[in-house]
């Protein structure tokens, strides 16, 4: 099954951003290239991938414009750029990824894909192992979640059937309200769940329960020793981190 990835490029300034040169994060430069690029390069690669949709306002030039099928201008929100990258694709399976992944490579996505292929389910997320993420990247400062699985986090790429979008949207709209409050989180997964979850007696499986109670559909965490998907750059340490590591 091929599918349309949906590259989230929208950023907000901020004073370190400028301190680079540059307005958004996806441009930020790592071994001559900006960041976005090496998340288009792996796509590209991929046997699977059909096209790509980049949501961001930023001139394509170089070696980006080839990257990259369709572009639409960012909105005002992460859950409104997906709407409007969702909403240009036409492949069966969609993909939705950041932009600030430039640890992320060709064999992490075959292997969602080939999950894709082997298990029928409407959503799924890679799941990565805190141990795997300290092992290729000592002193990245992650945030996990304790389950009765390990310390794991969720990796940054959600891939679901087009056909199940409504119910998908509005499961990441109530993801996205509810991380912050805890009742708008219960509201997902029910308060059953929230305190395993809280308590550490939650199970991959009985999430992979909760969500597809919610969406009404199957889904599918993938527990794969993929760091690259768990690592962003999102703040100056995490760029030096980046640049330590691939302008070797």
């Amino acid at each position: 099954m091929r599918f349309d990835a949906v590259v989230l490029a929208g950023s907000d300034p901020e004073a370190w951003l400028a301190e680079e040169g540059v307005d958004n994060k996806s441009l930020l430069l790592i071994d001559g290239k900006p960041m976005v690029q090496y998340v288009l390069e792996a796509l590209a690669a991929s046997t699977y991938h059909a096209q790509t949709i980049l949501v961001g306002s930023f001139p394509l030039t170089g070696d980006l414009a080839g990257l990259v099928g369709i572009q639409v201008p960012a909105g005002e929100t992460m859950e409104e750029n997906i709407r409007r990258g969702v909403a240009k694709a036409t492949a069966d399976l969609v993909t939705v990824l950041g932009s600030d992944l430039p640890f992320i490579t060709t064999q992490d996505i075959d292997r969602v894909m080939e999950t894709v292929e082997r298990i029928p389910a409407a959503l799924y997320l890679p799941v990565i192992r805190k141990e795997d993420i300290e092992a290729r990247f000592p002193g990245s400062k992650r945030t996990y979640a304790h389950l009765t699985d390990g310390s794991v986090k969720a990796g940054n790429m959600l891939s679901f059937r087009r056909e199940d979008w409504h119910v998908v949207e509005q499961f990441m709209t109530d993801v996205v309200a509810g991380r912050k409050k805890i009742w708008k989180l219960a509201k997902v997964l029910g308060w059953n769940y929230v305190l395993r979850l809280i308590t550490g007696r939650l199970s991959i499986a009985q999430l992979e329960k909760a969500v597809a109670r919610f969406i009404k559909r199957p889904a599918k965490a993938v527990m794969m020793d993929a760091p690259g998907l768990g690592v962003d750059v999102d703040k100056p340490e995490d760029l030096i981190l980046a640049r330590a590591i691939l302008e070797k």
